[in-house]
């Protein structure tokens, strides 16, 4: 359906007459009733009663009308967003669950404040299933550790994390892999960044691989670790929101291991106002 031939039609039913339509629209008269008839075999009915003195609505016209003014106006609205610079429409965000739960609630609740016509959808997932998801355009930016790298999308570093490893309170203190007896190893499923760390350490020292306990969630994660079920590693921020942590132990790791970046992807075709924004707004808080 032609935007022009819908426009044509909410003119003359408005005015009442295709001469005081051209008026309006300035276009010559036989452009205009060119585009009714267009619309009208488009439809398959006739929408005027036509008569010596002009045009008036029929009864499918008048059924047609608002539908016709709502399109227009949408249509309308869509054109302006296109060319919009301020943020608008959809920004679908990616996110590891920790930088989600330790870092993300500020940032999200002011941008969100300060532009209420973005919709917000945030997925948490790990961060090589995130950088894939970007790649493919099912999401428009993900926070993801450093060590899921893409040549294909740009990167911006914003939150500096310390890994450290979790245990039961009455594990005595864990510095190599050797240390440890049979205690699983609680990780995420694989495309976590956190978990290729965690394997990389526990294999420095061990011929035999450690039991591995796959869990969803990091609530889930320190609630094993403080139920002695294992051992697992997790960024230090994480646990200011772990209403137990006097049932863990915390074990530092080596320099090489500890130190991570969480850094926002995104595709450079795909850059916009909405993300634009977002990282305006996490450098101002960071």
């Amino acid at each position: 359906m032609d935007l022009r031939d819908l426009a044509c039609f909410v003119a003359v039913a408005e005015t009442g007459s295709i001469k005081a339509a051209s008026v309006r629209l300035n276009r010559v008269q036989s452009g205009i009733s060119v585009r009714l008839k267009n619309l009208e075999e488009t439809l398959g009915v006739s929408l005027f009663d036509r008569h010596g003195k002009g045009l008036t609505l029929n009864a499918a016209g008048e059924r047609f009308l608002d539908a016709a003014r709502d399109l227009l106006s949408r249509a309308e609205q869509a054109r302006r967003l296109a060319a919009s610079d301020s943020p608008s429409g959809r920004l679908r965000l990616g996110s590891m669950e920790c930088t989600a739960a330790a870092h993300l609630p500020t940032l999200l609740s002011r941008y969100h404040k300060k532009y209420p016509q973005v919709q917000l959808e945030l997925i948490t997932m790990p961060s090589w299933g995130a950088i894939k998801a970007v790649e493919r355009g099912e999401l428009d930016a993900a926070f993801v550790s450093a060590d899921a790298y893409s040549s294909a999308l740009e990167y911006q570093a914003f939150y500096q994390e310390e890994l450290v490893l979790i245990s039961d309170n009455q594990q005595a203190p864990i510095t190599s892999p050797l240390d440890l007896d049979n205690q699983a190893l609680l990780v995420f499923s694989r495309g976590c960044a956190y978990r290729a760390r965690l394997e990389q350490w526990a294999q420095q020292s061990r011929h035999k691989p450690l039991r591995q306990l796959e869990l969803g969630s990091y609530h889930a994660l320190l609630s094993c670790a403080a139920a002695g079920t294992g051992v697992g590693i997790v960024p230090r921020s994480v646990l200011k929101i772990f209403p137990n942590k006097k049932l863990l132990t915390i074990h530092p790791l080596a320099a090489n291991l500890a130190n991570d970046q969480t850094c926002l992807t995104w595709q450079p075709q795909r850059f916009n106002s909405n993300l634009g924004a977002l990282i305006a707004m996490a450098k101002n808080i960071h």
